[in-house]
């Protein structure tokens, strides 16, 4: 809210003799003047708020199954700050320690959290937020929670190709899908389902396919957005069913207003670098120009002395 005001006083260092350096060199003395300089930036501008050091936990578990999470809540306001912490749809899986708490100002906290997926939890992906609140502000930590069955003897492995993390309403997906198997006898069909959700867990898009199975599978697949989908983050969820028991995976991607192609980008590119040739040349031909100038008066001048 306000600015305070820094010296700096300069402390005598006593000579070093001639011929020898100093411990360190240079080197420490430019790590000190880049960390002294971070420091006063951020006494200037200090962040202000609490900051998480995770915004998305991912969890990948079989039914009866728990692990543990942790996340580390640290108060960057100039006051005493209470954090409270609630889950709305996923309290059957989350076990939250120290749901409120105080923190003094630079202070952090590291909470656990346990994730749970009962034996009797059906098989799917679920959906949901930790949100973290102050008297002034909240902010909500994405939790996927992916439950297996079980006797599952297959495993899956879903990766979406790196371009196509982003995209239009109404465009394509092209992912990657891994099948292990962990005790089919012999080459057996599986039925699998591509299913797109939101992040309120409801399924915008699904369709399904059989293939055989025998060893490692793996193939790409290209799954299409609906036209009307809202703008923001979605995962595919692909399940794979066999015997009826239930593997699966899942990755995110984005649907966005506006996306830049790799043509675009390489044209951008381009630009960028013809505009950096030409500013070179026109600073170049300015500076050979202001040469020729000075040379000229130089050379003047030298003339009237020698005829003076």
């Amino acid at each position: 809210t306000g600015f305070s005001v820094y010296s700096a006083e300069e402390t005598p260092v006593a000579d070093t003799p001639s011929g020898t350096t100093s411990p360190g060199g240079g080197g420490s003395s430019g790590k000190s003047s880049s960390s002294a300089a971070s420091g006063i930036i951020s006494q200037i501008f200090p962040k202000r708020g609490i900051e998480i050091s995770a915004e998305e936990i991912k969890v990948k578990l079989k039914q009866g199954e728990i692990t543990t999470e942790k996340l580390t809540i640290t108060n960057n306001n100039n006051k005493k700050t209470k954090i409270s912490k609630e889950n709305s749809r996923l309290k059957d899986f989350l076990i939250i320690s120290d749901s409120d708490f105080d923190l003094n100002p630079g202070e952090s906290k590291e909470i656990s959290i346990d994730v749970i997926a009962r034996k009797d939890t059906k098989p799917d992906l679920y959906l949901g937020f930790i949100v973290v609140k102050t008297d002034s502000e909240q902010k909500q930590i994405l939790v996927a929670i992916e439950v297996q069955s079980l006797g599952a003897l297959l495993d899956a492995k879903v990766e979406i190709q790196k371009d196509y993390l982003k995209v239009l309403p109404g465009d394509e997906i092209l992912a990657e899908i891994i099948l292990f198997n962990f005790g089919i006898a012999k080459k057996s069909d599986v039925n699998i389902e591509y299913i797109i959700k939101d992040l309120e867990g409801n399924e915008i898009s699904k369709k399904s396919e059989t293939i055989a199975v025998e060893t490692q599978t793996n193939f790409l697949r290209r799954i299409r957005t609906p036209e009307n989908a809202a703008y923001g983050k979605y995962f595919l969820y692909v399940k794979v069913v066999y015997n009826g028991e239930i593997a699966s995976s899942s990755s995110e991607f984005e649907i966005v207003q506006y996306k830049v192609t790799t043509n675009e980008k390489v044209f951008i590119s381009i630009i960028i670098i013809l505009i950096i040739i030409m500013s070179a040349l026109i600073i170049y031909h300015y500076t050979k120009k202001t040469e020729i100038k000075l040379k000229r008066k130089l050379d003047l001048k030298d003339l009237i002395n020698r005829k003076n």
